[in-house]
């Protein structure tokens, strides 16, 4: 049933088995699995059917890093959540991901990689990447991929992702909700606070709020909290301050180990032969991409001898123009010598500018004047390559709270993100070794933009708006938020879902994964709460 909470009146209580906090991918997947499994689910969605500025500012963050995204413009606050505005990106994580590695801190997940592989097929059917489903949305004949690239000194390798179409959960998943006898979506209702048992190890109730209106409460035998990387991490700092700590923060764990998925260009790919024989890792027009993109990656052997976090490697072809050395080097200069020091690797800017002078000359007239001064330009000149980078797990990443409050009177969230210089080095030991396997395999070779170090790592970084770890899975609360079923230690009937429970998040995108854990923990509620009422 589809419900909207401006039309409560005071003091309404709603009843369910499972209260589900969120309807992104992660909410929407578990309270359909639960709902097909004959349960009371109620469903709170803090947005509505559209997009909305007065839901959309309650995820405005009171500050957060120079250039890093505020999640206000990050995350969208309405029924699919990020799902409405996701490219589709599916991979799933390997099985060195959940694995403890000596040169990356606080790594390893509570379980193999093993445990999830039944749930990642039913993924596939939410994230609609399974064969058929590919056939039918897009009724394209199949063609076959194009050639993978062989490497030769076992350093590099390819990875293919599948692309979803993308799926939009709430229109693919939630009119399964809306129409069901066992299941209340609501819209529209912000969880605000929740009121424990005597004893402080159960939440009997759910308070939510509607912007501007009144409140209303949720009765629940369990609790979900499935809101996104940061907003799980401040709603469970929000409830801790009243409760003391007791909703698993006991060791000050809940915000921490925040990560990322920074993207940088920190290579320039000069190919060896024509482009169609990379047509897999850069799509060429006759290739239907729906069947498979190719990354190069490094191998587990080469991040264990190059101490190197993972990396995703695609190929976009670029111009002379945006390949242009000149152009970025003229950008360095000019940005570091109005703060009045001079750049690292002076001379190399000096000599870029000369030999690339046409280009700058080019650069300067599109800005200025508007227009094009050289047709070789816009010539094909080689791959750019936007690098997904795996960030580690870090302490002192973490989501706070602020002094700021939202509409709903709530602390607003604050954000302290970077990447160590230590793992910066990391990164350009990873890049170097895919390179080095791409030269020796002679497929071309790598030209590291070292010199870009500052702009790579300042203005230029990019981001996956992929927000994990917040409420990371450990086996003690000491190191982490949950246990290996999601649940918050301390507490017996509450759960969270979502990227925020990953230990560590890899180089892929994190969707096709949090979609598996919610199936996951769909089947753990299930055998837990035995058969429906």
């Amino acid at each position: 049933m589809l419900l909207d909470a401006r039309d409560f009146e005071s003091g309404t209580t709603l009843d369910a088995d499972i209260c589900v906090l969120g309807a992104g991918a992660a909410g929407v997947t578990l309270a359909r699995e639960l709902v097909q499994g004959g349960f009371q689910v109620c469903v709170l969605e803090s947005g509505g059917l559209e997009y909305d500025d007065a839901a959309q500012d309650l995820y405005r963050a009171e500050a957060s890093p120079e250039f890093f995204p505020d999640p206000q413009w990050s995350r969208l606050r309405y029924l699919g959540g990020a799902t409405n505005h996701w490219e589709g990106n599916c991979s799933p994580l390997s099985e060195e991901d959940f694995k403890v590695r000596s040169w990356v801190p606080n790594s390893g997940w509570p379980f193999e990689r093993a445990a999830l592989d039944d749930a990642y097929v039913r993924a596939n059917v939410y994230c609609e990447i399974d064969a058929e489903s590919i056939l039918t949305i897009y009724n394209a004949p199949v063609t076959p991929p194009p050639p993978e690239l062989s490497f030769k000194l076992g350093l590099a390798k390819t990875e293919i992702t599948k692309a979803s179409p993308p799926t939009r959960f709430a229109e693919r998943w939630a009119p399964d909700l809306a129409s069901a006898k066992n299941a209340d979506l609501v819209l529209n209702a912000t969880a605000h606070s929740v009121a424990l048992d005597a004893g402080q190890t159960r939440i009997e109730t759910v308070r939510a709020q509607v912007i501007g209106g009144g409140a209303f409460d949720v009765k629940a035998k369990y609790v979900c909290l499935c809101l996104g990387g940061i907003e799980n991490a401040r709603m469970l700092k929000i409830w801790n301050a009243e409760h003391g700590n007791k909703l698993g923060d006991q060791f000050d764990a809940v915000g921490r180990y925040f990560m990322e998925h920074p993207l940088g260009e920190f290579a320039f790919i000069l190919p060896s032969a024509e482009r169609a024989k990379y047509n897999l890792y850069a799509p060429g027009r006759s290739y239907n991409p729906n069947n498979g993109i190719g990354y190069m990656a490094l191998t587990e052997k080469a991040q264990e001898e190059n101490a190197a976090p993972g990396l995703r490697v695609p190929l976009m072809p670029v111009d002379k123009y945006y390949a242009s050395d000149g152009i970025s080097s003229y950008h360095l200069m000019t940005d570091s010598l109005s703060n009045g020091a001079a750049p690292d690797y002076m001379l190399r800017h000096v000599k870029n500018m000369v030999l690339d002078f046409d280009m700058v000359l080019e650069a300067v007239s599109r800005q200025v004047f508007r227009r094009k001064l050289f047709k070789e330009a816009d010539d094909f000149t080689g791959f750019g390559s936007s690098m997904m980078i795996e960030q580690y797990p870090d302490r002192q990443n973490r989501i706070t709270l602020g002094e700021e409050r939202d509409a709903l009177g709530l602390r607003r969230s604050v954000v302290e993100w970077r990447v160590p210089e230590s793992e910066k080095e990391g990164v350009w030991r990873a890049v170097e070794a895919v390179g080095r396997d791409f030269a020796a395999s002679r497929h071309g070779r790598f030209r590291l933009l070292k010199e870009r170090d500052t702009r790579i790592w300042g203005s230029q970084l990019s981001y996956g708006h992929h927000h994990m770890g917040t409420t990371r899975m450990a086996k003690s609360p000491e190191t982490g938020v949950v246990d290996a079923n999601a649940k918050v230690f301390g507490m017996e009937n509450f759960y969270v879902g979502g990227s925020s429970v990953f230990p560590t998040g890899g180089h892929v995108p994190p969707t096709l994964t949090l979609v598996a854990l919610a199936v996951r923990l769909a089947d753990h509620l299930k055998q837990k709460m035995g058969a429906p009422a």
